[in-house]
């Protein structure tokens, strides 16, 4: 399996969607995990090819446990469906992988 992301733009609202799909279909993850990257898809409409996320937030406005979200966001980059990067202080910034069909 080959893996696209958008390292020069933003995934297309197309793209987006199936990467959407992509986790929800993740048998490996827990469900909550959707939810965290659902919030990480709302947050890249704009055209964005990356978003900072401060998980303590989402956990609050998801009504999760921040132990869960921290946990849901390490599987989605354990299992390539996000690569994170630093981009300001202990914020990371977190960009979709898209797994393109071989």
């Amino acid at each position: 399996m080959q893996y696209q992301s958008a390292p020069t733009g933003a995934l297309s609202s197309d793209d987006l969607l199936k990467w959407l799909d992509q986790v929800a279909d993740d048998r490996d993850l827990a469900p909550v995990t959707s939810r965290i990257a659902t919030r990480l898809a709302t947050k890249l409409t704009g055209g964005e090819s990356r978003v900072e996320l401060v998980l303590d937030q989402v956990a609050d406005d998801l009504k999760i446990g921040k132990t869960t979200a921290h946990r849901a966001l390490a599987a989605l980059r354990d299992r390539g469906h996000v690569v994170a990067a630093p981009c300001r202080g202990n914020v990371l910034a977190y960009r979709p992988v898209l797994r393109q069909e071989a």
